[in-house]
């Protein structure tokens, strides 16, 4: 009984995370003007992402963080595929909700009060978290142009020998 508690906890836990992302999310939408469709489907997307990311934090928070940066990226290119649109509306949202703003915060503070060690933990936090994201994107968006360029020289190829 308390095993099925504590997993029904997690996942509740995940619900309540993702809905708190969405809404976030949402707010970022308007702040940015985005109109449509698109702002139900990047954050639909930014949801997902802080849900990966508080799922596999308990791991290792650069997991986490390369996890869900992949999945914005992936997400963002299958949306802006379907929806003919630049995959920049979608990816710009759905990485906010992994932006490390505490730690950000925490490092400007201890910058101004001389706190070091403070300042080097959340510095280490913010470059560690930041790092990840940004690496999961660039090897998602890589892969999208390698698939892209080998695509289009088999169908070179292909027309060539007809």
């Amino acid at each position: 009984m308390l095993i099925k508690e504590r997993f029904m906890n997690f996942y509740l836990q995940l619900l309540i995370a993702f809905i708190a992302s969405f809404i976030a999310c949402l707010g970022f939408n308007i702040l940015f003007e985005n109109k449509g469709k698109y702002v139900f489907l990047s954050s639909l997307g930014g949801g997902i992402a802080w849900v990966i990311y508080v799922y596999f934090r308990g791991d290792s928070i650069a997991l986490a963080s390369f996890l869900s940066g992949a999945w914005c990226a992936a997400y963002a290119e299958v949306m802006a595929k379907i929806y003919k649109s630049p995959a920049t509306i979608f990816l710009i949202i759905a990485i906010l909700p992994m932006v490390p703003g505490a730690d950000i915060f925490n490092m400007m503070k201890a910058a101004v009060f001389n706190d070091i060690e403070l300042l080097m933990r959340s510095m280490n936090n913010t470059l560690t978290i930041s790092g990840y994201i940004a690496l999961g994107i660039i090897i998602v968006f890589s892969l999208v142009v390698l698939v892209k360029n080998v695509l289009r020289n088999l169908r070179k190829k292909k027309s060539m020998l007809s």
